[in-house]
């Protein structure tokens, strides 16, 4: 939005124009993850400065999305979102061992499912693709039945 402002603060004329460029820009369908966003604004911002011939102001622009846009990959830290299904006897002390085997994995428990005799308990995981191998210690505890580890790419709500 800075960039914009400065771009347009300079000339009349180009602040009227770019007011009515910027209420044709709509999106068809909603935006939800931030860095898709934020690379739109960027796209959208570099535009109306090169338009408006001031590279420099583009130049620092595309520099500083490119630093943010680096730093916010290695803060996620190529880790994937993952889904962890776990089904297990209806036995509190099955329960409290698995919570115990997950309490260090990065995430959130999701849901509880109790039908009859057993259990399921869902958990939002973010692993590492070289750490995959959180089935094992779980399936190794007594009671639990079933494990199931899916890659997720959409939107869990909470």
């Amino acid at each position: 939005v800075a960039v914009i402002i400065v771009t347009i603060s300079t000339n009349i004329t180009l602040s009227l124009g770019m007011v009515g460029a910027l209420s044709i820009v709509r999106y068809r369908t909603a935006v939800k993850n931030p860095l898709d966003l934020m690379f739109l604004f960027w796209a959208i911002t570099s535009g109306i400065a090169i338009g408006a011939q001031y590279y420099y102001i583009a130049f620092v622009a595309w520099v500083v999305v490119t630093l943010a846009l680096v730093f916010l990959k290695r803060i996620k830290g190529g880790a994937g979102t993952y889904v962890l299904i776990v089904t297990y006897c209806s036995d509190p002390d099955v329960e409290e061992a698995v919570r115990r085997c997950l309490h260090k994995q990065p995430g959130k428990f999701r849901s509880k499912v109790v039908k009859g005799g057993s259990t399921e308990l869902t958990m939002e995981l973010y692993l590492k693709t070289d750490n995959l191998n959180i089935t094992q210690p779980v399936q190794n505890i007594d009671g639990v039945q079933d494990v199931t580890l899916v890659e997720y790419r959409g939107n869990l709500e909470a």
